[in-house]
Order: structure tokens, then C-alpha cells, then sequence
């Protein structure tokens, strides 16, 4: 009799050792490995999105002659302006295409065609399975725009590879390193602040930050 309570004790406190810490570190041993996908990840949508040009009105050439909002051979180049969300205009119907839920004749979303996009606010967006872009990020600010394969692996589906994954980039102008030199008036639009965040659910968010400039 003595020895079976001793038993079911030492069992109990095996159970309470497994449950507070063994099972939780094996949990959070997960952790690194998402850390290093989200790092990566990052890299490669921020790496595809300076590879575009500043804005839909800048010279296309590498913005080498003429940035938006300056005045060239008697023509002004207004720059792109988000609407009061926060969302950026759709430039041509070209760079988009409508995205329809299997079983359904109406398209759920407009996603972006990669290789077209020519500047850095069109990626402005959520990026993964619809739904959960929608259930993650209010779509009226940051509207789906393709799979995380559709970026980085010239995939249209969806793959798996990235279940659970989100990555939401937003684009706006940051004017506190806009320089007045050589005007005493600040030049407006020279900075686009890129913010990448990818979230791994349970595993946190994780957010990369670049600026593309108007030059």
C-alpha cells in the first residue's frame, strides 16, 4: 500500500516536471527555426521591392532624369498620394489580376502580378492565404495581394510552404528626412518608408524596415 502512493507521487511530480517544462521548451524549440524563416523571408520581399523604381511617375530609367514631383520640358510629374487608408492607387489594370475562390464565379481579390509591378508602393499589401490576410489585417488598409509564393517563387498558388504565414508590407511617405537644400522649403516625397512584417502566428511578428528615396 505504502509503496504504491509513493509511486503515484513520484509520478505525480514526473508529470508536473513534464508539463511546466519539458513539454514548453520542446514548444519554444520551434522558435529559432521561424525567427530564421521570418529573417529570410524578409530579406526577399524587401530585396524585390527596392529593386523597383520610387513611384509610378518617376523616370523610368532608373529614376535618372526626372523624379516625381519636379517639372521637366514644361511638364509636372505629380507623385502617387495613398487614400486616406493609407492604400495606394491601382496604376494599371495590367499589373493586377482577379483572384476567384475555388467554386466561386467572383473575384474575392486583386493580386499582383510580380514581374509587372514597377514601383515600391504597388507590393503595398497583405501577402497569404486570403482569409487569413482578412482575419489578420483590416483588408480596407492592407488589401490582399498574392500568395508569399507569389513573391518569392514566382508562384501564382499557393503551395503550403508557408501555412499560417503572413507578410504585410506597408508603404508611406516618412517626410522627417526630407532635406530644404538648396530651397528654404522642404522638397516633398523624398523618402517611401518600407515596412515588412511577417507573421508567423504563435511565433511572433517580426518586422523589417527599409526607406526607398526619390532620387
Amino acid at each position: 500500500m505504502i509503496e504504491g502512493v509513493i509511486t503515484i507521487v513520484i509520478l505525480g511530480i514526473a508529470m508536473v516536471t513534464l508539463t511546466s517544462f519539458l513539454f514548453p521548451q520542446v514548444e519554444r524549440s520551434a522558435t529559432p527555426y521561424y525567427q530564421t524563416r521570418a529573417a529570410a523571408i524578409g530579406n526577399a520581399f524587401l530585396n524585390e521591392i527596392l529593386s523597383r523604381q520610387f513611384d509610378e511617375y518617376s523616370d523610368p530609367f532608373g529614376d535618372s532624369v526626372v523624379r516625381c514631383g519636379e517639372t521637366h520640358e514644361e511638364k509636372t510629374y505629380t507623385c502617387s498620394e495613398p487614400n486616406e487608408n493609407g492604400v495606394w492607387p491601382i496604376d494599371k489594370e495590367s499589373e493586377y489580376f482577379d483572384y476567384v475562390l475555388p467554386g466561386s464565379s467572383l473575384p474575392a481579390g486583386k493580386g499582383l502580378v510580380v514581374a509587372i509591378a514597377n514601383d515600391v508602393d504597388d507590393f503595398h499589401g497583405c501577402w497569404g492565404d486570403l482569409s487569413l490576410c482578412h482575419e489578420r489585417y483590416n483588408h480596407n488598409r492592407l488589401p490582399w495581394r498574392g500568395a508569399i509564393e507569389n513573391l518569392v517563387g514566382d508562384q501564382v498558388a499557393q503551395s503550403g510552404t508557408y501555412n499560417n504565414m503572413t507578410v504585410s508590407v506597408a508603404v508611406s511617405y516618412d517626410s522627417r528626412f526630407d532635406t530644404a537644400y538648396p530651397e528654404e522649403t522642404p522638397f516633398p516625397h523624398q523618402h517611401k518608408r518600407v515596412v515588412v512584417e511577417v507573421d508567423t502566428g504563435r511565433y511572433g511578428k517580426y518586422d523589417f524596415v527599409a526607406y526607398r528615396s526619390n532620387y
